[in-house]
């Protein structure tokens, strides 16, 4: 009888605790229900950075909040972003001194703005990111190295981001 009323109360002890799965949801303001994601700004030299890191936040917004995200059109808020700075720095030297090891060092900016009021509701003026670049003597590996090291960057910072924003509320 006692493991009966346990079960049928556990429910209710689970849904009042404030218990939820991590994952999927967000905390934003509940009259945010559709973003617009347009294409980020981009202020480096770097090109196509911006596709790439406006795709992996769409991409992260998708897989980890219900949020409805569009590229134009009607919608509650707008998700910008603007690329600073891409650089690449030496990191580690092989003997014969020559670049063996990069660091590439991403800063951005991004933010959440309520159309209807242009008020900002969330906003992130500092964003740094970093990835290791493992380079060799054969450039079209290291094109191809260097493509999948951005690649790997712009998910990573797409999901701290996106976290941040989901979780500030």
């Amino acid at each position: 009888m006692k493991k009966w009323f346990i079960l049928l109360l556990l429910p209710l002890l689970v849904t009042a605790c404030g218990y939820h799965l991590i994952g999927r949801g967000n905390y934003l303001p509940a009259d945010i229900r559709v973003i617009r994601v347009p294409m980020f700004q981009n202020k480096s030299f770097k090109y196509g950075l911006e596709t790439t890191m406006t795709q992996a936040v769409i991409e992260r917004l998708n897989a980890a909040t219900d949020l409805q995200v569009v590229a134009k059109g009607k919608a509650d808020a707008e998700f910008s972003g603007q690329i600073i700075n891409y650089s690449l720095q030496v990191k580690q030297e092989d003997a014969s001194g020559k670049a063996s090891r990069y660091q590439i060092v991403l800063s951005m900016k991004a933010k959440l703005v309520r159309i209807a009021t242009n008020e900002v509701i969330w906003q992130d003026n500092t964003i740094y990111a970093y990835q290791d670049l493992d380079v060799s003597a054969n450039m079209g590996q290291d094109r191809e190295r260097e493509r999948e090291a951005i690649q790997e960057l712009a998910e990573d910072t797409a999901e701290r981001v996106v976290t941040s924003l989901i979780m500030n509320f």
